[in-house]
Parts: C-alpha cells; structure tokens; sequence
C-alpha cells in the first residue's frame, strides 16, 4: 500500500498497515499534513503557485462532476499545496503518500469491477 520510499526516505511499511485502525491512522496523518501545509502555502506561495493550486482544484472539481479520475486530481492539488509551502518534505511526504494512495484505490477499483472477480 505505502512501499514507495520518497527521496527524503519517509516510507510506511505496507506490512505494518493491517487493520482499520492503521488505515485511519495514516488518514490522520494525511489530514494532519493537508492541513498545516495549506497553512504555510497560504503564507508563503507566489502568485504563479496560487494559479497552480486554483488550475489544480478546477481540475478536481471537473473530475468529481463527471466521475473522472479524481483520486489523481486530489492528488495533483495537494501537491501543489504542499510545493507552495516551500518545504521538501511536505513535499516528499504527501508524494510519498499519494502515490500510494493512488496505486491502492486504483487496485482496489480494478478488483472490484473486474468481470474475473
């Protein structure tokens, strides 16, 4: 689920994800980390940053109205939150954990519709 170590070496064990309860832990963590990020963006993000973020959240908003892809666009904006902060490792953690996140709800969707299930 989370085996991709980012450049900064954050990395959670799939391993050690084995219940509800780690699943919502690391949901807290997400949301913990969105929020304080968005935070620091809001201080410190350049006007070209904030047309990034606005691109990225009508990119999601558009894929929710017309059932896209939007674990990928949520994705893509809270990257740009966490760029705009202008701390890697925000940047490093949030990659780290949305690319996991994309990779489990994306399994999970195949197995789910999948005609061989």
């Amino acid at each position: 689920m989370l085996d991709t170590p980012s450049p900064s070496g954050f990395r959670i064990d799939p391993a050690t994800v084995v219940t509800l309860r780690d699943v919502l832990a690391i949901l807290e963590l997400r949301i913990s980390l969105e929020v304080e990020s968005a935070g620091l963006a809001a201080l410190r993000r350049s006007d070209e940053q904030l047309a990034a973020m606005r691109a990225a959240l009508d990119a999601l908003n558009e894929s929710a109205a017309h059932a896209g892809d939007a674990v990928a666009s949520d994705f893509a904006f809270h990257l740009e939150i966490a760029l705009s902060t202008g701390n890697r490792y925000f940047t490093d953690i949030m990659t780290h954990l949305g690319r996991s996140e994309e990779r489990r709800v994306g399994k999970e969707c195949r197995s789910r519709w999948s005609p061989y299930h």
